[in-house]
């Protein structure tokens, strides 16, 4: 079976090098580049891309009361989830902090949790943890599916092309199964956080053609596979948290704005009780902003944020040079009883002081 793993993976990426000869891979194997970052940001931004995010998490769960489990363990309603729909929510520890943030897949006769990279196998042993005593069948697949996330305004109607009829009704939060040839398929709206995107994941076996169907269907739109660098722009231009810079264990869902994924009304899960004695302290936890700056940055510096009397009060935690604002601007946190007042933040930089200028998010809508 590894061997047959193995050599999927890499008939996929020869076909990407066999599209996109100079693609640069980071250290985790994701392309930070395929040629162009300004053109990968452009069809992001303005058309449509595919993101190859095969390696991300996938876990697998079979069993009756998968989604009351589910429901159990973490903070959305998952018990009534309708099948072939989808619902995101975030997986807790006792303390009330962020073990991941999640998509949960019905797909009738089983479930699908998918977060992000697959090394971030935290949330796999938590729930595996916790699923001992159920009568439930829990498998990291990872490894074994593609993962194409397509992403931009013009996804829907590219979409359509690729999939015709299945997809002219693909509403947010829903999940289509496609044919195709040989070849089978699943296409789901995940669409949040004022980014378009479509997850289309399926068989490993299958990627190559998948990807040669979407990159011929591509021949009338404002169309590139986008790598990590152009990604990452257009995340924090939306301001968009993910892990490791927001999303993790020292951090609440009140700090990330994410109440709408906590359902009060269901009854207790894991990390309910602190998160109700949060609530009641609000003022005294953090809060994530968006920062910008005129002046040029780079990466390594004292990433600490100060207020006017040299008190530190928050940090950044990414940071891009935006392609359609030309400046600086990133995400940060603070304490929350500096969020909403005027307050003259700033950086310390190679001791010269950078006043930070405070921005409501996103930064580009």
């Amino acid at each position: 079976m590894t061997n047959i793993i193995e050599k999927n993976i890499k008939s996929l990426s020869d076909s990407l090098k066999e599209y996109y000869p100079n693609i640069q891979l980071n250290e985790n194997g994701f392309a930070d580049v395929y040629g162009n970052v300004a053109e990968e940001y452009d069809a992001l931004r303005h058309g449509v891309a595919l993101r190859n995010t095969t390696g991300n998490l996938l876990i697998k769960m079979f069993g009756k009361e998968v989604l009351s489990f589910l429901n159990r363990i973490s903070t959305n309603k998952l018990d009534d989830l309708e099948v072939h729909a989808l619902k995101h929510t975030l997986f807790l520890n006792e303390k009330g902090k962020i073990i991941d943030f999640a998509a949960v897949l019905n797909l009738d006769n089983l479930a699908i949790v998918r977060a992000g990279f697959a090394p971030r196998k935290r949330l796999f042993r938590w729930i595996e943890r916790y699923s001992t005593l159920e009568d439930i069948i829990i498998e990291n697949v990872s490894n074994n599916y593609f993962q194409f996330e397509i992403i931009g305004p013009q996804s829907k109607s590219f979409m359509s092309v690729v999939g015709g009829s299945q997809f002219d009704s693909l509403e947010k939060g829903k999940i289509a199964y496609v044919i195709w040839e040989e070849n089978t398929f699943f296409a789901a709206n995940i669409s949040n956080a004022n980014i378009n995107r479509y997850l289309v994941f399926g068989s490993l076996i299958s990627a190559v053609p998948i990807l040669d169907l979407i990159i011929e269907s591509s021949k009338l739109f404002d169309f590139s596979l986008a790598g990590e660098l152009a990604y990452e722009k257009l995340r924090i231009e939306s301001g968009v948290p993910e892990y490791p810079q927001e999303i993790n264990d020292f951090i609440s869902p009140f700090a990330l704005k994410l109440e709408n994924e906590i359902c009060w009304d269901k009854g207790r899960f894991i990390g309910c009780e602190a998160l109700k004695e949060m609530r009641k302290e609000i003022s005294s936890t953090k809060t994530l902003i968006g920062v910008s700056f005129e002046n040029a940055i780079t990466t390594n510096f004292d990433k600490k944020i100060y207020d006017g009397k040299e008190n530190p009060i928050g940090e950044i935690t990414s940071l891009t040079k935006s392609m359609i604002l030309r400046k600086y601007v990133g995400l940060a946190f603070i304490e929350s009883k500096y969020a909403d007042d005027e307050h003259n933040l700033k950086l310390n930089i190679g001791g010269e002081q950078i006043k930070i200028k405070k921005t409501e998010l996103p930064f580009v809508k």
